[in-house]
């Protein structure tokens, strides 16, 4: 029997402050924290109340690599803003 070891993703995002109608840095950190390689990581950014969808290309992550960025975020409404998050990639077959 063959074990197969898969890699698993920790995902953080951070923000100091965020105003309206304004830019905004998110930064984002995601690590593998398990064996294998995660390949062609994509990190996508958006939400009902943001003025457009961000997409940043994070490339491969093998064991214990981490890539790190800022996200940048326009909202378009005052108060509490929902975001949508989604972390894209694949591993080795």
């Amino acid at each position: 029997m063959r074990v197969r070891r898969e890699p698993l993703l920790r995902l953080n995002l951070r923000a100091d402050r965020l105003v309206y109608n304004q830019g905004n840095a998110i930064h984002y950190m995601v690590e593998n924290v398990g064996w294998g390689t995660a390949r062609n990581l994509l990190l996508s950014v958006s939400g009902s109340n943001l003025q457009s969808e961000e997409t940043y290309e994070l490339g491969n992550l093998g064991r214990r690599q981490k890539a790190e960025g800022v996200a940048t975020i326009i909202p378009t409404l005052v108060g509490d803003i929902v975001l949508q998050v989604e972390l894209r990639g694949t591993s080795r077959s």
